[in-house]
């Protein structure tokens, strides 16, 4: 595609192949491109994608395959000198016209989970076997990849997609709720104990620029305050950490089990934690994405040298380079 000079002084070339499936099983490998982003953060429930293509090639008007809809499965891959790594996999959710260009905005696979799901109450449900009943309504062929073990004494569905579900989750439990769409497996899992992969940063090699700061947590008092419902219907608390402190509450209803004060200590103790503020850009290589661990490397501020859990990657691909935004997040270890 383009030509930029990086990886160790060396002129590399830049290669993608973003490819669309239909529901016939015909696929489509777009030649032309002039931008892609990829947003993925532990803090979002979906992975998003933008491509974006010119609106003209050679003084005449570009038109997307008419096979290419919403509902399309879309495939990105990026990298230098032929050496592709899948970056992306998803589904189109929009295909804007605009005055200059095409935009094609894409979501991984909670797009799919954004049906409606019938009404009813469950009793007696763990959160995995929930998880796992409402993907069989919409999708059969998806895994559950579930750590937590606490059970509702109830659950009602009413009027919910399964978009609510993963959102209630996510935000009652400050979980981490992420797709492997190539794989076809929900995760949800405590935040932060992801472990996908490790990479190395050196501020004198692979770093670009940073907005990096290192704040501990030494000094910050926390209290986190579970509230559970009791099958008599009074409400429970379950605290952890400084009376008086920062508060960082959560509601999960009737649950019961000895994981609700695990998930209370471990919360406690990611608001606790050292962390790198800021973000760092980089190049397509090393590949990263949110839950690796990475490795900061820098003589100049000893402070900053440790491994941290990748929060959130912002990849950005166009004929200004193959770039990546990195925010860490905790320090590990």
């Amino acid at each position: 595609m383009y030509h930029y000079n990086y990886l160790n002084n060396k002129m590399v070339t830049m290669c993608y192949q973003v490819s669309f499936k239909t529901e016939e099983e015909k696929t489509y490998n777009l030649n032309l491109l002039h931008a892609v982003e990829i947003e993925k953060s532990v803090e979002k429930l979906a992975a998003t994608c933008t491509i974006t293509l010119p609106l003209f090639r050679y003084n005449n008007p570009l038109f997307v395959h008419e096979d290419i809809k919403r509902g399309t499965e879309v495939t990105v891959c990026l990298g230098y000198d032929n050496q592709l790594e899948e970056e992306f996999r998803g589904y189109v959710t929009k295909i804007v016209y605009n005055n200059s260009s095409i935009v094609i905005e894409c979501e991984d696979a909670l797009f799919l989970f954004r049906k409606s799901l019938q009404n009813e109450q469950l009793q007696e449900i763990t959160l995995k076997d929930l998880l796992i009943h409402i993907s069989k309504q919409i999708d059969p062929t998806y895994t559950i990849d579930c750590d937590y073990e606490f059970t509702y004494e109830t659950y009602t569905l009413n009027n919910k997609t399964g978009y609510d579900i993963l959102k209630e989750i996510q935000d009652n439990l400050t979980a981490n709720v992420w797709f492997n769409t190539k794989e076809k497996m929900l995760h949800v899992h405590l935040l932060y104990t992801d472990k996908l992969g490790k990479v190395k940063y050196s501020a004198h090699q692979n770093i670009e620029s940073s907005t990096l700061e290192y704040t501990t947590g030494e000094d910050r008092k926390v209290e986190v305050i579970v509230e559970i419902m009791e099958a008599n219907g009074k409400a429970k608390q379950i605290k952890v950490g400084e009376h008086g402190g920062e508060q960082f509450s959560l509601k999960i209803g009737n649950a019961k089990g000895k994981d609700i004060q695990k998930l209370a200590k471990s919360i406690y103790e990611k608001k606790k934690a050292d962390r790198l503020n800021g973000s760092l850009t980089s190049w397509l290589v090393p590949f990263v994405s949110p839950g690796f661990t990475v490795e900061i490397i820098d003589q100049e501020y000893p402070e900053r040298r440790g491994s941290y859990y990748v929060a959130s990657v912002k990849t950005s691909f166009s004929d200004a380079g193959g770039v990546r935004t990195i925010e860490p997040g905790i320090k590990l270890g």
